[in-house]
């Protein structure tokens, strides 16, 4: 899920950066069989939720680049807690249909990207955390990946509030080379590394 609202305007390339050039790569360098397995859908959110890529799962492999026309940071307003929610919600039918035709339920991977910023209803980040809280550790991982703008919010606690059990900051952390940071992108979302070097 994208934050696609003017307060991302500022962090609007380094977003696109990073889904592009560290999560994408960082997955993609998960062990063949994982990487092969990998579906992705995509939502933006402002002041309401679209699709992205024309909507559904598509192999990780042939994932289109994130460009300027599917995101462009100048919606209005935030729908944060509505994003969250659509995105648990598309991620887990998709799910149930794999499980349906597969007889096992995959691993998914929840990811927000966004200030944590939300001025549309719902306002109350108890709506997203009494979902998230029902979702199976196991199966399900949830992730905030926040970008620092000029909204005077702390994404960190927005996140824990939400109920994310992972929050990441987007920026390369001090002595952080871009591999290691492709390793801790891919580590938090439970891709193996090709090589356990």
């Amino acid at each position: 899920g994208f934050d696609d609202s003017g307060s991302m305007n500022g962090v609007r390339s380094d977003l696109v950066e990073c889904f592009n050039d560290i999560v994408v790569p960082g997955l993609l360098g998960g062990a063949a069989d994982q990487v092969g397995a990998i579906r992705v859908g995509g939502i933006k959110f402002g002041r309401r939720v679209t699709p992205l890529w024309g909507g559904g799962f598509q192999p990780l492999t042939t994932l289109p680049r994130l460009t300027d026309a599917d995101y462009r940071a100048m919606d209005g307003n935030t729908a944060l807690n509505q994003g969250a929610l659509d995105a648990v919600t598309a991620a887990s039918s998709f799910a149930l249909q794999l499980k349906q035709r597969t007889k096992a339920f995959p691993e998914v991977v929840i990811v927000i990207l966004s200030d944590g910023a939300n001025n549309v209803a719902p306002y109350d980040a108890e709506d997203v955390r009494s979902v998230l809280s029902k979702l199976s550790i196991e199966l399900f991982t949830t992730v905030f990946i926040g970008f620092e703008t000029g909204e005077s919010v702390d994404f960190n606690a927005i996140a824990r509030e939400m109920g994310f059990r992972e929050v990441m900051q987007s920026k390369r952390l001090p002595g952080e080379d871009e591999d290691a940071q492709k390793r801790r992108f891919r580590n938090v979302m439970k891709v193996f590394s090709q090589k356990l070097s």
